[in-house]
């Protein structure tokens, strides 16, 4: 269960997020916030769904959408939207891959993404952007990873990150960012693994973070 996990916050929105889960999975994933409403979203699952979505949120709302899925599912969508843009999109893919997909986007910005992909991967995902520029973000990975995990930026510089692994690794992890510098962080780790752990805090709000796992959980984390 080889997992990377990167978050990037630079001052005072520009945001980039990447998660990649590597087999059985093979699920890369990555989220780019610029200043000030400029988003640019990439899921890629690699087989046995083959599935390449990208979403490009540009300023004020304009929006760029674009959905491939290669076989068994041959399907290519491509959606653009234009202010005020509201819309409402569903795409549910039935066996072999079971996906349902969701994607909601209210004027002027508003925006609400869902995207569940059920057994094997029992995967949940939630992105939401709220206007001007305030981001809630939740992923759940169910058995055999059972992994949630929870990303909200608020305006300008207000982070809550929550990450929680249960068993085997039975880890939970909370990471609050409060502006401009103030940092509340709390880690707990359950037996029995190997922990590398380093904290540095540069003025005036300037984060240095490292957490690396090592087996049985291969887990490396850096914030």
């Amino acid at each position: 269960m080889e997992t990377k996990f990167t978050l990037q916050l630079l001052q005072p929105r520009e945001t980039k997020f990447t998660l990649q889960l590597l087999p059985p999975g093979e699920t890369k994933f990555t989220l780019q916030l610029l200043l000030p409403r400029e988003t640019k979203f990439t899921l890629q699952l690699l087989p046995p769904g083959e599935t390449k979505f990208t979403l490009q949120l540009l300023p004020p709302g304009e929006t760029k959408f674009t959905l491939q899925l290669l076989p068994p599912g041959e399907i290519k969508f491509t959606l653009q939207l234009l202010p005020p843009g509201e819309t409402k999109f569903t795409l549910q893919l039935l066996p072999p891959g079971e996906t349902k997909f969701t994607l909601q986007l209210l004027s002027p910005g508003e925006t609400k993404f869902t995207l569940q992909l059920l057994p094997p991967r029992e995967t949940k995902f939630t992105l939401q952007l709220l206007p001007p520029g305030e981001t809630k973000f939740t992923l759940q990975l169910l058995p055999p990873r059972e992994t949630k995990f929870t990303l909200q930026l608020l305006p300008p510089r207000e982070t809550k990150f929550t990450l929680q692994l249960l068993p085997p690794r039975e880890t939970k992890f909370t990471l609050q960012l409060l502006s401009p510098g103030e940092t509340k962080f709390t880690l707990q780790l359950l037996p029995p693994r190997e922990t590398k752990f380093t904290l540095q805090l540069l003025p005036p709000g300037e984060t240095k973070f490292t957490l690396q796992l090592l087996p049985p959980g291969e887990t490396k984390f850096t914030l």
